[in-house]
């Protein structure tokens, strides 16, 4: 799996990160409205003609990424973008707490999604002494019993 979706498109750094998105979204089998709110804070969203269009000024690259999520496992699509090496440290640093962000968004940590980050960050070659600062952030920014 040497492209991105067809021949003439490879992957991108966006499309990693929309892709990761749409992957955690989906990890537990369950979308809720949390989860979508997160989804539109970070991919954009905008107004045509009365119409909600996911993707904000790009709707296409995101329609491109969400057919890919439908048609290939996070395995392989974690395995096609650390094989094409395409993603900085920063960048793998922002993705997977976007992907804790919006796992937390519910205020529940299921097992499926925190697995997914867990293979995510294995794959990019984050410690968990390097991730903890970030996920202790994202974990209180989450919590709302402090109100």
């Amino acid at each position: 799996m040497s492209n991105f979706n067809n021949k003439d498109q490879a992957i991108t750094p966006k499309m990693a990160f929309i892709c990761s998105m749409l992957y955690v979204v989906a990890a537990d089998g369950e979308v809720d409205a949390q989860e979508i709110g997160n989804l539109l804070r970070v991919v954009g969203a905008s107004n045509v003609d009365g119409n909600l269009v996911v993707g904000g000024e790009n709707p296409e690259l995101f329609k491109t990424c969400f057919t890919f999520v439908k048609k290939h496992s996070s395995d392989e699509f974690i395995d096609l973008v650390t094989t094409q090496n395409i993603l900085s440290h920063k960048q793998k640093m922002f993705i997977l707490a976007n992907m804790l962000d919006s796992i937390l968004s519910d205020r529940e940590l299921k097992q499926h999604e925190r697995q997914l980050v867990t293979v995510f960050q294995e794959k990019f070659g984050i410690s968990n002494q390097e991730f903890k600062p970030v996920y202790e952030v994202i974990l209180f920014k989450n919590n709302k019993t402090l109100f």
